[in-house]
């Protein structure tokens, strides 16, 4: 009578490995879900837009920029840690973008329209302290009714 075959350590290590590629698919698909259905929203009117968020000082200076586009109904949101005049430039930018600079209390206090990627190195700043920032593709603050002194929801 034959003993019966053990198991190879390459066979081990196989089925080891699948479970372990398992594990990673899962903890990443998981890591994207929570990321998108996380995403804070800007709610105007009917319009809902998704936006992305800056959490570190280097992703506040880069924003938008050497991106190719962004799509219509997303935007970048920059939360400071103290009202103050926001200052935002063009660097690195390849397509318009309006700019809403928003109170601590989520009020809009200035709109800038339609800012060119060729007017880098041009600062634009606001005239009022600010605590937050929204970027959008140019034309949306027209399209979504977004106005000065309005209670913004993100």
């Amino acid at each position: 009578m034959q003993k019966p075959k053990k198991a190879t350590k390459t066979a081990w290590a196989h089925k080891v490995w699948i479970i372990w590629a398992c594990a990673v698919l899962i903890d990443a698909l998981l890591i994207i879900y929570f990321a998108v259905t996380s995403m804070p929203t800007l709610k105007v009117g009917n319009n809902t837009i998704k936006l992305l968020t800056t959490p570190t000082s280097a992703a506040q200076t880069k924003g938008l920029g050497y991106r190719k586009s962004l799509p219509q109904n997303e935007g970048m949101l920059f939360v400071f840690n103290t009202p103050a005049v926001q200052c935002f430039w063009m660097k690195g930018m390849e397509f318009p973008l309006d700019i809403i600079w928003v109170s601590d209390q989520k009020v809009v206090q200035y709109i800038g329209y339609n800012f060119q990627p060729d007017s880098y190195p041009k600062p634009y700043c606001p005239p009022y302290l600010t605590q937050y920032v929204v970027e959008v593709n140019a034309g949306i603050a027209i399209r979504d009714g977004i106005k000065v002194n309005e209670q913004l929801s993100f």
